[in-house]
């Protein structure tokens, strides 16, 4: 292979202008905060040599394993082998497939990683190398046997080998290519921009809400947010003193797991300050069968629990398809499908389009404005589905 400039000098120290020395040989352990600044470092002058193609070509092989990782829509591949790259020349001992664990990788993704993702508008997750290898004491063909997506996790096993056998200059190398194809993933995302003027109007509101959950709903991600935006919208306008929350978290995180109580809360404060709940949402555009109602029963259990609180009711937005068999019709409304009681709480199932249509309707003008601002403000965001984005873009073509 010919010689790359490298960022390392003779004495294995780095040549990065104005940085504090980072030690290419083992020499002693690094802080947390040293580490994130070597990291910091490194990735900002690999990012600068990418956009000036300052590299060398890689072999065949391992440029195919690298577009594997970035031909998949589950970006915590990619993120998996950018920490255990960073890691590696940290410390030219690491391997990954022996022990995965030993450079801490939640730590070093979240914080110098993904800070400098966040800062240059790449897309990426918040805790991919978590949501990918949680757990995974070695990153060898068993983990990958155990993932959906096989051959991108082979392909990482692949590079994870070649990596290992890698002199430094070759990994530093390596890990330019790697903030190339970041590099790529940011053009591509910034092309998804599309301009926006405030909007006020119901009914085209109501359209487009209505084809984002139809045709993108993200598994579940699009209606929650559209959801939660337009009642936090109509709270802060009208400052009823009622705060949401729940809506801005992934709708894959469970309840069980995270200790929440519904999908979306309103909550407000009595006349002695104490915390009161006024609504609990779960919204959904999946079935919310047996199972999901003795998971919600479950959650708000260990709420009351905890706070002292005797919750009566949960509010259901779904599609028609998604309402459990034994509802009860108590109505003809065509917004209301019934309701289901289990236990000491009840589930009212609304039809999730016409709630959105009743909320635009009952919010001024400027609540209005505001969720649609919140909410092109989340479409627009590097992290958001790029199918998401795609359509966005096509409803204001």
């Amino acid at each position: 292979m010919d010689k790359l400039p490298s960022l390392w000098g003779d004495d294995g120290i780095t040549n990065i202008p104005s940085s504090k020395p980072l030690i290419k040989q083992k020499a002693k352990k690094l802080s947390a905060q040293q580490r994130n600044t070597r990291v910091t470092e490194l990735m900002q002058v690999y990012f600068d040599r990418a956009s000036n193609n300052n590299f060398l070509p890689l072999d065949t092989a391992l440029e195919e394993d690298l577009k594997t990782l970035f031909s998949t829509h589950v970006w915590g591949f990619r993120e998996v082998i950018i920490t255990i790259v960073m890691a590696r020349l940290l410390d030219p001992e690491y391997r990954a497939s022996e022990d995965f664990y030993k450079c801490k990788p939640r730590s070093i993704y979240e914080q110098p990683i993904r800070s400098i993702l966040l800062e240059k508008e790449i897309p990426h997750r918040q805790s991919g190398v978590l949501n990918i290898a949680k757990a995974a004491q070695k990153i060898n063909e068993q983990w990958a046997a155990g993932k959906d997506q096989k051959n991108v996790a082979d392909a990482v096993v692949r590079l994870v080998k070649k990596i290992e056998q890698m002199p430094q200059e070759e990994v530093e190398n390596f890990a330019i290519h790697v903030h190339a194809y970041f590099l790529r993933e940011q053009k591509a995302s910034s092309l998804l921009k599309v301009e926006v003027q405030p909007e006020a109007d119901p009914d085209f509101l109501y359209k487009i809400c209505k084809q984002l959950i139809m045709e993108v709903p993200d598994a579940g991600n699009t209606p929650q947010r559209i959801a939660g935006y337009l009642l936090q919208a109509y709270h802060e306008v009208l400052e009823t003193g009622i705060i949401v929350s729940g809506h801005e978290d992934s709708a894959n995180t469970t309840n069980r797991t995270s200790k929440k109580v519904g999908d979306i809360v309103e909550e407000g404060f009595d006349n002695d300050g104490t915390k009161v709940t006024h609504n609990i949402y779960e919204v959904t555009v999946k079935k919310f069968d047996e199972q999901r109602i003795r998971d919600a029963f479950s959650s708000v259990s260990e709420f009351d629990r905890e706070s002292g609180t005797e919750t009566k009711e949960i509010i259901i937005l779904c599609r028609q398809q998604d309402i459990h068999p034994s509802i009860i019709a108590t109505t003809n409304a065509s917004g209301y499908f019934g309701k289901l009681e289990y236990n000491s709480l009840t589930f009212y199932y609304q039809d999730i389009y016409e709630w959105v249509l009743s909320q635009l309707l009952r919010m001024p003008p400027a609540a209005r404005i505001d969720f649609y601002t919140k909410l092109d403000a989340y479409i627009q965001r590097a992290n958001t589905s790029p199918k998401v984005r795609v359509h966005w873009k096509h409803l204001h073509e």
